[in-house]
């Protein structure tokens, strides 16, 4: 469970963007226990990333499978960041799209 911390952080503390799409599209990853946030966040990959874990929640919350939960985490932090630079691209374009609009 030492990386426990660092996948709540990447899907919950690192960008409101990812933390507010993941809680829109239904997933609610905070104020759970270790198992439950980590059975949520798995699922959540899957379904919003279309990620397919190599662990289980079990098998990420056990000792051993170092590198495969290092893998994983690398894995989310990428798709995590891919989605924060999407959000923030397209509000952009917003504020851009909105500026332009108003100068007409």
């Amino acid at each position: 469970a030492a990386l426990l911390p660092a996948l709540h952080y990447v899907l919950l503390g690192f960008s409101r963007h990812v933390a507010r799409s993941l809680s829109d599209a239904g997933h609610h990853l905070s104020a759970k226990t270790d198992l439950r946030f980590t059975e949520a966040a798995l699922k959540a990959l899957r379904e919003e990333f279309g990620y397919r874990p190599a662990l289980s929640p079990a098998q990420f919350l056990a000792r051993g499978f170092a590198e495969r939960k290092f893998m994983l985490l690398h894995d989310v932090v990428v798709l995590a960041k891919r989605r924060h630079n999407e959000a923030v691209r397209r509000r952009r374009l917003e504020r851009v799209r909105l500026s332009n609009h108003k100068a007409d």
